[in-house]
Protein backbone atom coordinates (compact mmCIF):
# COMPACT_ATOMS: atom_id res chain seq x y z
CA UNK A 1 0.00 0.00 0.00
CA UNK A 2 2.84 1.89 0.73
CA UNK A 3 4.45 1.58 -2.86
CA UNK A 4 0.99 3.07 -4.03
CA UNK A 5 1.65 6.35 -2.86
CA UNK A 6 5.08 6.88 -4.41
CA UNK A 7 5.16 8.64 -7.58
CA UNK A 8 8.89 9.36 -8.35
CA UNK A 9 12.51 8.55 -6.73
CA UNK A 10 15.36 10.32 -7.78
CA UNK A 11 19.01 9.41 -6.64
CA UNK A 12 20.64 12.63 -5.55
CA UNK A 13 23.66 10.64 -4.02
CA UNK A 14 24.24 13.46 -1.49
CA UNK A 15 22.08 14.38 1.17
CA UNK A 16 19.42 16.56 0.16
CA UNK A 17 19.09 20.11 1.81
CA UNK A 18 17.15 22.37 -0.74
CA UNK A 19 14.60 21.21 -3.36
CA UNK A 20 12.55 23.25 -5.61
CA UNK A 21 10.59 23.10 -8.73
CA UNK A 22 11.16 25.31 -11.79
CA UNK A 23 10.40 25.74 -15.98
CA UNK A 24 7.54 27.23 -17.90
CA UNK A 25 4.94 24.08 -16.26
CA UNK A 26 7.27 23.26 -13.75
CA UNK A 27 8.66 20.48 -15.33
CA UNK A 28 12.25 20.90 -13.77
CA UNK A 29 13.44 20.26 -10.09
CA UNK A 30 16.86 21.00 -8.44
CA UNK A 31 18.61 19.63 -5.33
CA UNK A 32 20.78 21.25 -3.10
CA UNK A 33 22.96 19.26 -1.05
CA UNK A 34 24.84 19.78 2.23
CA UNK A 35 27.82 18.65 0.82
CA UNK A 36 27.28 22.32 -1.78
CA UNK A 37 26.45 19.96 -5.16
CA UNK A 38 23.86 20.67 -7.33
CA UNK A 39 21.89 18.63 -9.58
CA UNK A 40 18.89 19.04 -12.01
CA UNK A 41 16.47 16.88 -13.73
CA UNK A 42 13.45 17.17 -15.90
CA UNK A 43 10.71 15.95 -13.29
CA UNK A 44 8.36 14.44 -15.40
CA UNK A 45 10.90 11.94 -17.35
CA UNK A 46 12.82 11.25 -13.86
CA UNK A 47 16.04 12.20 -16.21
CA UNK A 48 18.77 14.08 -14.29
CA UNK A 49 20.10 16.86 -16.85
CA UNK A 50 22.74 18.77 -15.35
CA UNK A 51 24.82 17.70 -12.30
CA UNK A 52 28.05 20.53 -10.90
CA UNK A 53 29.78 18.20 -8.20
CA UNK A 54 32.43 20.97 -8.52
CA UNK A 55 30.92 24.19 -8.77
CA UNK A 56 31.57 25.43 -5.72
CA UNK A 57 35.65 24.67 -6.47
CA UNK A 58 35.40 26.07 -9.95
CA UNK A 59 33.37 29.89 -9.01
CA UNK A 60 35.38 30.06 -5.74
CA UNK A 61 32.31 30.15 -3.79
CA UNK A 62 31.88 28.97 -0.36
CA UNK A 63 28.35 27.62 -0.29
CA UNK A 64 25.01 27.40 -2.26
CA UNK A 65 22.20 29.38 -0.81
CA UNK A 66 19.19 28.72 -3.22
CA UNK A 67 17.67 28.67 -6.48
CA UNK A 68 15.77 31.18 -8.44
CA UNK A 69 13.73 30.84 -11.50
CA UNK A 70 13.15 33.94 -13.49
CA UNK A 71 9.90 33.53 -15.68
CA UNK A 72 10.97 36.46 -18.38
CA UNK A 73 13.74 35.27 -19.06
CA UNK A 74 13.36 31.71 -18.65
CA UNK A 75 16.42 30.68 -16.69
CA UNK A 76 17.60 29.21 -13.80
CA UNK A 77 19.82 31.18 -11.05
CA UNK A 78 21.48 29.58 -8.74
CA UNK A 79 22.54 32.07 -5.69
CA UNK A 80 26.16 31.05 -4.42
CA UNK A 81 27.96 33.34 -1.27
CA UNK A 82 31.30 33.79 0.35
CA UNK A 83 31.92 33.91 3.81
CA UNK A 84 32.24 37.44 3.26
CA UNK A 85 28.73 38.34 2.54
CA UNK A 86 28.98 38.76 -0.70
CA UNK A 87 26.38 37.05 -2.90
CA UNK A 88 26.99 35.37 -6.63
CA UNK A 89 24.47 35.00 -9.05
CA UNK A 90 25.19 32.28 -11.60
CA UNK A 91 22.87 30.92 -14.42
CA UNK A 92 22.51 27.36 -15.01
CA UNK A 93 21.06 25.45 -17.64
CA UNK A 94 21.49 21.91 -18.77
CA UNK A 95 25.10 21.58 -20.58
CA UNK A 96 27.03 24.26 -18.13
CA UNK A 97 26.95 27.46 -15.47
CA UNK A 98 28.17 30.92 -16.20
CA UNK A 99 28.88 33.54 -13.36
CA UNK A 100 26.20 36.22 -14.17
CA UNK A 101 26.72 38.38 -11.13
CA UNK A 102 28.81 39.24 -8.21
CA UNK A 103 26.80 41.41 -5.39
CA UNK A 104 28.09 43.19 -2.27
CA UNK A 105 25.84 44.51 0.50
CA UNK A 106 26.17 41.49 3.44
CA UNK A 107 29.05 41.31 6.10
CA UNK A 108 28.25 37.82 6.77
CA UNK A 109 26.55 34.68 5.58
CA UNK A 110 23.85 34.68 3.15
CA UNK A 111 21.03 32.33 4.59
CA UNK A 112 18.22 32.18 2.12
CA UNK A 113 16.73 33.75 -0.63
CA UNK A 114 13.46 34.83 -2.60
CA UNK A 115 11.93 36.52 -5.16
CA UNK A 116 8.75 38.31 -4.90
CA UNK A 117 7.38 39.72 -8.34
CA UNK A 118 10.34 41.19 -10.10
CA UNK A 119 12.73 41.74 -6.12
CA UNK A 120 14.23 39.62 -4.73
CA UNK A 121 15.24 39.41 -0.97
CA UNK A 122 18.43 37.98 0.82
CA UNK A 123 18.50 37.28 4.82
CA UNK A 124 21.99 36.80 6.09
CA UNK A 125 23.64 35.97 9.26
CA UNK A 126 24.31 39.49 9.85
CA UNK A 127 20.77 40.25 10.74
CA UNK A 128 19.81 41.97 7.63
CA UNK A 129 17.09 41.03 5.17
CA UNK A 130 18.32 43.53 1.63
CA UNK A 131 15.56 43.75 -1.06
CA UNK A 132 17.33 43.50 -4.91
CA UNK A 133 15.87 44.84 -7.99
CA UNK A 134 17.36 43.15 -10.58
CA UNK A 135 17.55 44.68 -13.89
CA UNK A 136 17.96 43.47 -17.47
CA UNK A 137 21.26 44.72 -19.06
CA UNK A 138 22.89 44.03 -22.08
CA UNK A 139 22.22 40.33 -21.57
CA UNK A 140 22.96 39.90 -17.82
CA UNK A 141 21.17 40.32 -14.80
CA UNK A 142 22.59 43.61 -12.52
CA UNK A 143 21.15 43.70 -8.78
CA UNK A 144 20.56 47.07 -7.41
CA UNK A 145 20.30 47.11 -3.39
CA UNK A 146 16.67 48.35 -3.01
CA UNK A 147 16.47 52.06 -1.38
CA UNK A 148 15.91 52.16 2.39
CA UNK A 149 14.04 55.32 2.33
CA UNK A 150 11.79 53.70 -0.25
CA UNK A 151 9.27 51.76 2.49
CA UNK A 152 6.73 49.49 1.52
CA UNK A 153 3.51 50.05 3.84
CA UNK A 154 0.75 47.46 4.21
CA UNK A 155 -2.39 49.58 4.53
CA UNK A 156 -4.49 46.74 4.76
CA UNK A 157 -2.55 45.44 8.00
CA UNK A 158 -1.98 48.85 9.59
CA UNK A 159 -6.06 49.35 9.55
CA UNK A 160 -6.12 45.86 11.88
CA UNK A 161 -3.59 47.12 14.26
CA UNK A 162 -4.84 47.14 17.39
CA UNK A 163 -4.36 50.92 19.08
CA UNK A 164 -2.38 50.52 21.78
CA UNK A 165 0.20 49.10 18.95
CA UNK A 166 -0.21 52.48 17.03
CA UNK A 167 1.50 54.38 20.21
CA UNK A 168 4.88 54.22 18.70
CA UNK A 169 6.03 57.07 16.61
CA UNK A 170 7.77 56.64 13.38
CA UNK A 171 11.50 56.00 14.96
CA UNK A 172 9.57 52.93 17.05
CA UNK A 173 10.08 55.25 20.37
CA UNK A 174 7.31 54.45 22.93
CA UNK A 175 4.91 57.40 23.11
CA UNK A 176 2.50 55.54 25.70
CA UNK A 177 2.69 52.68 27.90
CA UNK A 178 1.08 49.63 25.97
CA UNK A 179 -2.24 48.49 27.33
CA UNK A 180 -3.10 44.64 27.07
CA UNK A 181 -6.62 44.12 25.30
CA UNK A 182 -9.61 43.75 27.20
CA UNK A 183 -11.35 41.73 24.61
CA UNK A 184 -11.76 37.96 25.24
CA UNK A 185 -12.72 35.59 22.69
CA UNK A 186 -15.95 33.25 23.55
CA UNK A 187 -15.06 29.69 22.08
CA UNK A 188 -18.38 27.80 20.92
CA UNK A 189 -18.86 24.44 20.21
Amino acid sequence: QDDEAVISILNTESPVRKLGFFGPNLEGLYSLSTTELSSYWHYPSAQRIAHFPTLRDTLSVDYLVDCIYNSVSQTLQLITGRYSGEMIVVDVNPKDFAMNASISGHSAMIRCIQSVGNDVYSGGEDGRIIGWNPSSAIGRIEYEMLSEKSKTTFPQIEERMDDSLKSHDHDGKLIESIQPSKKRMKLTD
